[in-house]
């Protein structure tokens, strides 16, 4: 293939990575074309841009640890070099691959990469605030994913702060960061902080008129008062996760709380020993 014919391909596929076929059905057909690209980028040599650049989007979307850790290491190499990857996309992939180590059981490397990058997040001063809080979100909801709760805790804590500073006055904290936040807490045992957690969380997407946000919170506070022993709380909050979603009239999310009410019911008239509802 001429190589601007390729370099006009490999845009357009990087275009449908960015115009969102990295997720549903689309993205088996995304990683075939890019799969195809790898094979024929290694004609520039593997240490060239195009190559790196098949790379750095088939390493985004590899399932497997393994093999997505060698092809951003091998983009990010590249990019040391020549800079070619813009500044969303490197963080992006510097959060796969600290992800990727923890996945492979190197905790410390994958620690302290995280922190590496939290580290250079926190040093561009000269990247909006929201790009950065962005990718600050990305590692905490990667640590948590990983089953680090105590470290997601601690650098959520350290989101909130840092958006504090970084946002104008007045802006409400990041939502997605609060639900993680309340989510860290519950995984440790900590309900009455995640109780907190997710009272903050409805405040602030009622103010937003985020009513998927204030649904699934209600849910999480239904959840919470069940495995305290409190069904009548429980079912309260639920009834009230259905009627807000039946306001945002989103579908799914209506079939959601709709299912998580039935669930209640089914545990009430068959009480487990066991109440958590995980």
């Amino acid at each position: 293939m001429d190589p601007e014919q390729f370099r006009r391909k490999l845009a357009g596929i990087v275009k449908q990575y960015h115009d969102g076929n990295q997720f549903g059905f689309r993205r088996e057909g995304l990683l075939k074309s890019l799969r195809a690209a790898k094979l024929q980028s290694k004609s520039f040599g593997e240490d060239s841009i195009e190559h790196a650049t098949v790379c750095l989007y088939l390493g985004l979307l590899d399932d497997d640890a393994g093999s997505s850790l060698e092809q951003l290491q091998l983009a990010l190499d590249v990019h040391d070099r020549t800079g070619f990857i813009e500044q969303a996309m490197e963080w992006l992939a510097r959060v796969r691959i600290a992800s990727n180590l923890l996945a492979l059981g190197e905790d410390s490397d994958g620690l302290a990469r995280f922190e590496d990058l939290e580290r250079r997040v926190r040093a561009a001063a000269d990247v909006s605030a929201e790009a950065r809080l962005e990718t600050m979100h990305r590692i905490g909801f990667e640590l948590h994913e990983h089953g680090r709760f105590r470290e997601a805790l601690a650098h959520n804590e350290r989101v909130l702060q840092a958006a504090a500073a970084w946002l104008t006055a007045g802006t409400p904290p990041p939502l997605d960061t609060l639900r993680n936040l309340a989510e860290n807490h519950y995984e440790l045992d900590q309900f009455d902080e995640a109780r907190r957690c997710l009272r903050d969380v409805i405040e602030h997407a009622q103010q937003a008129q985020d009513l998927g946000v204030c649904s699934q919170a209600h849910f999480k506070l239904g959840v919470l008062a069940h495995e305290a022993g409190d069904d009548a709380g429980a079912e309260s909050h639920l009834q009230t996760a259905l009627a807000v979603a039946r306001q945002s009239g989103d579908a799914v999310l209506i079939s959601d709380a709709e299912a998580h009410l039935e669930e209640l019911q089914r545990r009430k008239q068959s009480p487990a020993a066991d109440r958590r509802w995980r």
